[in-house]
């Protein structure tokens, strides 16, 4: 994590003194302390929020059950993404998700049975699939994730859980699971 250094009296402009010092700092570098304390505290200080669920050691099977993503009331869903993070060795390659409110739920995103992949032995690192048109074409997606109509707004909190289908067990593998969202409220 990088180190602030926050503006106070004694490395303040010199055209002040005592207390006037950081009265004498320029209207906008006032708010190098505000953003500093914000950084330091988790906030992102831009319009949009990215939440990941780190990254996520496949299980050996047919499913694995991602982490939830916590987003916060009042917030508007802009883009669900996934992508691998250490090559994934399957049995026939089909590789979907499905995106809800719950573990193994399709409250958010139907589920794509082979959205990210329909017929390899081995899927590259940097491959998976987003909502948004671009990323998905720069992670190679099988299909873009489409959203539920009306379920990007989301008034209340909510945990975004994904869960990724394999339709033969996975021997080896990680991927990284996302949420992008701003704050409307």
């Amino acid at each position: 994590m990088s180190t602030f250094t926050k503006v106070s009296y004694t490395n303040a402009s010199p055209r002040g003194t005592g207390d006037n010092r950081l009265n004498s700092i320029p209207a906008k570098a006032k708010h190098v302390n505000d953003l500093i304390d914000g950084l330091e505290q988790g906030r992102n200080p831009g319009p949009v929020v990215t939440k990941t669920s780190g990254v996520v050691t496949l299980d050996l099977d047919t499913k694995t059950l991602i982490p939830a993503i916590s987003v916060p009331a009042g917030s508007l869903i802009t883009n669900y993404f996934i992508v691998t993070t250490t090559l994934i060795a399957c049995g026939n390659g089909i590789i979907g998700w499905q995106i809800g409110t719950a573990a193994d739920g399709e409250e958010l995103a139907a589920a794509d049975p082979n959205g990210i992949s329909a017929a390899v032995t081995a899927l590259a690192v940097g491959k998976g699939a987003s909502t948004e048109a671009g990323m998905n074409t720069a992670l190679a997606g099988q299909a873009q994730i489409v959203p539920v109509a009306a379920s990007l707004y989301r008034a209340a909190a909510t945990d975004v859980h994904f869960t990724l289908d394999f339709a033969a067990a996975v021997t080896a593998g990680a991927m990284i699971c996302g949420v992008q969202f701003v704050a409307v409220l």
